[in-house]
């Protein structure tokens, strides 16, 4: 068992950042935030686009090094938590900088950290957060040493803290955690070809209509499409007449199709008799090509859209078990 290592700062500081455990470099030296990892913590928290380090309060969620391989408990939790705790009653920073995805989780809730780093979120109205301000913020980003095991999450750390500057700059506003402006989706089975044509009206020439399909090129299940926010519309593969009516419209219109994941739905595309011919986006390469983006659809809606997408197993899970 290794030294209980507390937190350390200005006693009343306006930022707090948390990280998840201390290091062995930690350990040996008594202090939060040494070494390696303290290193970049200053190279960030600089003064200049950032508040310096020692107007900050830096803490971990967890008080004791167990070994690089430990994996930290529920009892270890209830050990280490109520003393985190003490500091934020003590503290009451106006900002908290969770690092990594177990703070981010311990703050936000039910939340992984690629839906949510790099953006400013209020804390959540929950009875664990009653004795701080509501006006707190949440700022999730990536341990610094993240990158040391993996040079790929480099880009990350950076890209989280130069967000954070540019919420200090004022240029990012907080926001509510998954506050969908479209809670209440609607969502119709197309039957016939009168019902397609109703819903179809107004699609133009070039106008988005995001398309999905479920299913495998051997045994096609549906195709949905949406031209609105807020409704989506279902063909199942059975329809074969409305498929067609479908098929015909979008030829005679040409709309710009909106995938994720062309690869995918273009072959149920052509399974299902619709036009694979017509201009398309596809979000997930555009996510890809930025790089800093989450690919999955999930995650991406999570953070551009507020929404709270259920998983598929979620979904099918009651199902599944029966079967």
């Amino acid at each position: 068992m290794g030294r209980r290592i507390h937190g350390s700062g200005p006693p009343h500081a306006t930022v707090m950042v948390i990280g998840s455990q201390p290091g062995w470099e930690e350990d040996k030296a008594g202090q939060v935030f040494v070494g390696r990892t303290g290193d970049e913590i200053d190279r960030f928290l600089d003064g200049d686009r950032l508040p310096a380090r020692d107007d900050v309060w830096l803490t971990n969620l967890h008080r004791e090094y167990h070994g690089k391989d430990y994996v930290y408990t529920a009892d270890d939790l209830q050990r280490d938590e109520h003393v985190l705790l003490t500091e934020l009653r003590a503290v009451r920073p106006a900002l908290i900088v969770p690092l990594g995805a177990k703070v981010t989780r311990w703050v936000l809730g039910d939340v992984d950290l690629e839906s949510t780093w790099g953006i400013p979120w209020k804390l959540p109205a929950v009875d664990k957060w009653a004795f701080l301000d509501n006006s707190t913020v949440v700022f999730p980003v990536h341990h610094p040493a993240s990158a040391f095991h993996n040079s790929d999450m480099a880009a990350y750390v950076v890209a989280g803290f130069n967000q954070l500057a540019a919420y200090f700059d004022g240029a990012i506003e907080p926001r509510v955690l998954f506050d969908d402006p479209y809670p209440e989706v609607q969502y119709e089975e197309i039957t016939t070809e009168a019902r397609l044509q109703s819903r179809l009206q107004g699609l133009q020439t070039g106008t988005p209509l995001a398309i999905d399909t479920e299913g495998w090129p051997d045994r096609p299940w549906s195709v949905q499409f949406s031209s609105r926010p807020g409704i989506g519309y279902c063909i199942r593969a059975i329809r074969r007449d409305v498929l067609a009516a479908f098929g015909d419209t979008l030829r005679r219109v040409r709309p710009r199709l909106v995938y994720h994941s062309a690869l995918h739905d273009l072959r149920m595309m052509r399974v299902l008799g619709l036009p694979t011919d017509l201009p398309f986006d596809d979000t997930m390469v555009m996510a890809y090509l930025l790089q800093l983006e989450p690919q999955g659809l999930k995650p991406l809606c999570a953070r551009h859209c507020g929404m709270k997408m259920q998983h598929y197993d979620e979904v099918l899970g009651d199902a599944s078990q029966r079967l």
